[in-house]
């Protein structure tokens, strides 16, 4: 699985429109889901609301053979 990080509000827009997964690390705390929604300051996903300040977020790509 490749991860590639999301940096800006367009990424994130991106796999919110086209359902894609992402994964979001806080600390120890790893999640994997769709993006529900966004904004300037948190990204909901599964439910859950996390800060954009305090997490990396990811797009998971499949590896390629």
């Amino acid at each position: 699985m490749i991860n590639k990080k999301l940096l800006n509000n367009d990424d994130l827009e991106r796999m919110m429109v086209f359902k894609r997964p992402v994964r979001v690390v806080f600390d120890d705390i790893e999640e994997v889901g769709l993006i529900e929604s966004h904004n300037d300051t948190t990204v909901k996903i599964n439910g859950s609301y996390f800060m954009k300040n305090s997490c990396q977020f990811y797009a998971i790509r499949p590896t390629v053979f």
